[in-house]
């Protein structure tokens, strides 16, 4: 009974933070629901089924679907780390905010792994694609955790989550550097030892850090 509470008052969070969030809150659903199967039309009327509407399609969500995962999550941190007063949402028992922001990502993976799943159905092995696709939004988010608590200013944490996007995509296809995320090329084992799983490694440091930086949040200020 104590852990259906818990989960009734975690979804009653989730439902308040995205409404807090006003007209910011449809960005995500949007890109995924709209955006990404619209651009992915306009591959398959310009290529057909094939395996270069495989890569377009693939090329297309790496740029998109990893940076906005942290969308929710960004700008519900904003109450936290930049509202006047923002001290008094550390004060109850509990000033950990991973758990809030955590069910916020988890949503929008859901959503993201649904559409890869239908995607899935025209284009085979599609679905799998939502492993590489976690992994690079993993370390999205841990960045993003760390950086809000580090610095104290959503802009700035905005500004280096578009600064790496940028990068990645200017680099895209390069070997080497597993930061360096975007591959035109289908997911392999190779390929998730190399690049995806460092990746989601250094994800989940860095959000291990970005929660001891929240849990002394007040005394950094």
């Amino acid at each position: 009974m104590r852990a259906q509470g818990s989960v009734r008052l975690l979804m009653r969070r989730m439902w308040l933070h995205l409404k807090n969030l006003r007209a910011l809150a449809l960005a995500p659903p949007l890109v995924l629901n709209v955006l990404l199967p619209f651009v992915s039309y306009l591959f398959y009327r310009q290529e057909g089924l094939g395996s270069a509407l495989y890569f377009h399609v693939l090329e297309f969500v790496q740029y998109l679907v990893p940076f906005f995962s942290i969308w929710w999550v960004l700008f519900t941190l904003r109450e936290y780390v930049e509202a006047d007063g923002n001290e008094l949402l550390f004060v109850s028992r509990s000033r950990g905010k991973l758990p809030d922001m955590l069910a916020l990502f988890v949503l929008y993976q859901l959503n993201a792994a649904l559409l890869l799943c239908l995607g899935g159905a025209v284009l085979p092995g599609m679905q799998l694609e939502f492993f590489r696709l976690l992994c690079v939004s993993v370390f999205y988010f841990g960045l993003v955790y760390l950086l809000a608590f580090l610095t104290g200013s959503i802009i700035l944490t905005l500004l280096a989550a578009l600064a790496y996007t940028l990068l990645a995509l200017l680099a895209q296809d390069a070997g080497g550097l597993f930061l360096q995320y975007i591959r035109t090329s289908p997911l392999t084992l190779p390929l998730l030892l190399e690049t995806y799983l460092p990746l989601l490694a250094l994800g989940l440091l860095l959000a291990g850090a970005g929660a001891a930086v929240n849990r002394f949040a007040l005394r950094f200020r």
